[in-house]
């Protein structure tokens, strides 16, 4: 549809919200992409890294402490998603996606640098911190700074493109960690390496999200972020093309109802308890797969480097199911698609644990490496999306980031179950991956009958009283 409204009879947002083609160079997207580049190799690389670094610094798999960089860093995650991202509604989305890398780079460095068990767990916190604080963040500033009608596709690729580290993480673990004693050194000290030049360049490129400008009462720069956004698609495209979006009134554009409004109003509460349930269950799983998979392979009998393979291998999944959970975000409800991605994970999961041949294996594993990528671009932009703009980045840190806590005892829960004699004549092994199918499936029930539809409506019409209070009329 061609550009017929006059932006000045417009509501600010609607301005943003009705684009049709992405209002902002594609720098931007990289330049967040990276926040999701730096969380996955943290994820994946310490699944790599454990099993050698213990062996160099005497600590047996059966040790307590043995799990603790895995727990110490999701720790972390939670602590910085809510910490930045509470900071994020008071000092902006911008600085506070400074704040992250900084602390991430430091963090990294001083991992890379560790003697012994005791200071890789406490670095890991400080990294967990950073790399928790960017989750929240990324998901939340993509969101506001993207039209409605590809507002998913846009969430989605920061998480796909982040999600490419998997070729070079698991190509360099497999290269390095077993046969250089520094390797696991390096696979520190990159995240360091990759975030120094990042710092300066977001310091440049990024925009201020208009949304939270707005909400803090700095009318003018939003309408100055905006009317930038319209002279980048005019330079581009020749002129502004416009999709249909419904208007809103500016007292609801402007309505600032408070960060309490996540503890004080019903509707909003109930989305709250509703998405950490989800990603409580969801990460219980996913982290269980990236952190302990490959110690569980080794106890099965394969050796290091066919462990970290096949692991490789397998995880490759994940950035091709991250690529087409971006393509088909705004084509589908959400929560219906990821109630259908989790259902086939939680199959695919079953079968990896109960087959041997090593092709089928590893065919298994990508599978459901392919559905955990796949969920993740939906379920940010679906959680993002859910909350006002004023509570957005701190209930990103309570949903996604508290729900970490069940990756932290994921190790704790998953290690014993593989572990053990088994039970109905199933071992051990194969039961650790069927649990993890299981937090797959109830993590895609949860939000498939209870949560919300968002297709294509704007983020100020998802959190209105009306919708809010017609939850459950779905």
């Amino acid at each position: 549809m061609a550009n017929n409204i006059d932006p000045q009879d417009s509501d600010i947002l609607y301005r943003l919200d009705s684009l049709k083609y992405r209002p902002y160079n594609g720098m931007v997207v990289a330049l967040v992409a990276i926040s999701f580049f730096l969380v996955f190799w943290d994820v994946y690389n310490i699944g790599f890294i454990l099993p050698v670094a213990a062996k160099q610094l005497n600590v047996p798999v059966s040790s307590f402490i043995y799990a603790l960089p895995i727990t110490t860093g999701l720790i972390g995650y939670v602590a910085g998603e809510l910490g930045l991202g509470y900071y994020a509604q008071r000092i902006g989305r911008k600085n506070s996606l400074l704040a992250t890398l900084i602390v991430a780079t430091v963090g990294s460095l001083l991992a890379a640098l560790s003697t012994n068990f005791v200071e890789i767990t406490i670095f890991r916190f400080i990294i967990g911190i950073a790399i928790g604080g960017d989750i929240g963040l990324t998901s939340t500033y993509m969101a506001e700074i993207t039209p409605s009608s590809i507002r998913g596709t846009y969430v989605g690729m920061t998480t796909a493109v982040g999600m490419i580290e998997i070729l070079p993480v698991g190509a360099l673990a497999y290269f390095v960690v077993p046969t250089i004693s520094w390797g696991w050194r390096l696979m520190f000290g990159i995240g360091a390496i990759v975030a120094i030049p990042i710092i300066i360049m977001r310091l440049t490129y990024l925009p201020e999200s208009p949304r939270w400008l707005l909400k803090v009462g700095r009318k003018k720069e939003a309408e100055e972020v905006i009317s930038k956004m319209e002279e980048y698609i005019t330079k581009v495209h020749g002129k502004i093309d416009r999709v249909p979006a419904e208007k809103i009134s500016e007292k609801l554009e402007e309505t600032n109802m408070g960060i309490r409004s996540l503890f004080t109003k019903k509707s909003i509460s109930k989305r709250v308890v509703l998405l950490f349930t989800v990603w409580f269950f969801f990460y219980t799983g996913d982290y269980a797969l990236v952190s302990v998979v490959p110690t569980l392979f080794i106890s099965h009998g394969l050796t290091v480097s066919t462990s970290i393979l096949y692991f490789f291998l397998s995880s490759s999944g994940d950035f091709v199911g991250s690529f087409t959970g971006m393509s088909i975000s705004d084509k589908v409800q959400r929560k219906y698609l990821s109630l259908g991605i989790m259902v086939l994970s939680m199959i695919f999961f079953i079968l990896w644990g109960v087959i041997t041949s090593p092709v089928l294996l590893i065919l298994a594993g990508f599978l459901v490496f392919f559905t955990q990528g796949l969920w993740l671009p939906v379920m940010f932009t679906y959680t993002a999306e859910l909350f006002p703009t004023e509570d957005r980045s701190t209930a990103m840190g309570m949903t996604d980031g508290l729900g970490h806590i069940g990756g932290a005892i994921a190790p704790y829960i998953i290690l014993p179950i593989a572990l053990s004699a088994g039970i109905a004549g199933i071992s051990g092994y194969t039961w650790a991956f069927i649990a993890m199918g299981l937090t797959a499936l109830i993590a895609g029930l949860i939000v498939g009958i209870l949560g919300p539809k968002t297709k294509k409506l704007r983020l100020e019409q998802i959190n209105d009283e009306k919708i809010l209070k017609g939850d459950l009329d779905r």
